[in-house]
């Protein structure tokens, strides 16, 4: 109205679209976590999954815009096989949560001993021959948005999406590092 009125007004919209011919381009700070090669993680019991590395929100930054950009994975024993996964949603058996920065959303976690639960998202093998080894478990560019860390904003004890790189050797105490690498949206 651009006068005044009397009585009850309705308004109705019908239609709307927003259209976007150019794609999306995610244009963050990148950031990344992971173990030094120096300090593998040992996978002690040949078939069993362990978490190499975790990341999710901050408690304190749970309005934080995180994705996912990439997983690396390489495996550190001569002779073996290993089976890696993304896993998101799972639960960790003693984490420690350890700050990205302080100006960043994410808290990572390389000490666990155990995962349980969740959703696999991504999967791969390696075959490791003498000295060489190695795989990325590639976060498609497509996909990145699937993987977004996010955390329900009603609910109080909600620690949000937790993302794990797990993997298992197919020899007892087989050794390996990973790595993630993700984007902060600012």
């Amino acid at each position: 109205n651009t006068g005044g009125m009397s009585g009850t007004a309705t308004y109705r919209q019908v239609c709307f679209t927003v259209l976007s011919e150019g794609g999306y381009d995610i244009r963050g700070r990148s950031r990344a976590a992971g173990l030094q090669i120096t300090s593998p993680k040992t996978l002690t019991t040949a078939g069993t999954f362990y978490p190499i590395i975790s990341i999710r929100l901050k408690d304190t930054r749970s309005e934080g815009i995180v994705v996912p950009t990439d997983a690396e994975f390489f495996g550190i024993s001569n002779n073996t096989r290993y089976r890696y996964k993304i896993v998101t949603g799972g639960t960790l058996t003693s984490p420690t949560w350890v700050s990205a920065g302080d100006d960043s959303c994410v808290e990572y976690d390389i000490s666990a001993s155990a995962i349980t639960g969740g959703t696999d998202r991504a999967m791969g093998y390696v075959n490791i021959a003498a000295g060489a080894g190695g795989a990325v478990a590639s976060l498609r560019n497509s996909d990145f948005f699937k993987y977004q860390l996010e955390r329900n904003p009603f609910a109080t004890s909600d620690k949000g999406t937790v993302i794990s790189l797990v993997a298992t050797g197919y020899q007892n105490n087989d050794q390996a590092v990973g790595a993630f690498t993700w984007e902060e949206i600012t």
